[in-house]
């Protein structure tokens, strides 16, 4: 069982002024999930999503969005 189910909700998501209760808290739970790689693609495919998904921030998934290899289609 993922320890992220029995952790607070706030501690996945910041304040209302962006900032994380324990952010690197939030980051180790997810490390430690066996749904991290399933978490993240769903964060992934949604970016109005807030919060500490797939162990990554709305900052990191951003990042990552850039650096993935665009798809295209024909010659």
């Amino acid at each position: 069982v993922s320890q992220s189910r029995y952790a607070v909700p706030e501690l996945f998501f910041p304040d209302d002024n962006g900032v994380y209760m324990d952010l690197e808290r939030a980051k180790g739970i997810c490390r430690s999930c066996p749904l991290t790689v399933d978490c993240l693609s769903y964060a992934l495919k949604h970016p109005e999503l807030e919060g500490v998904w797939g162990g990554t921030t709305v900052k990191d998934r951003k990042q990552l969005r850039r650096r993935r290899p665009r798809v295209t289609t024909g010659s």
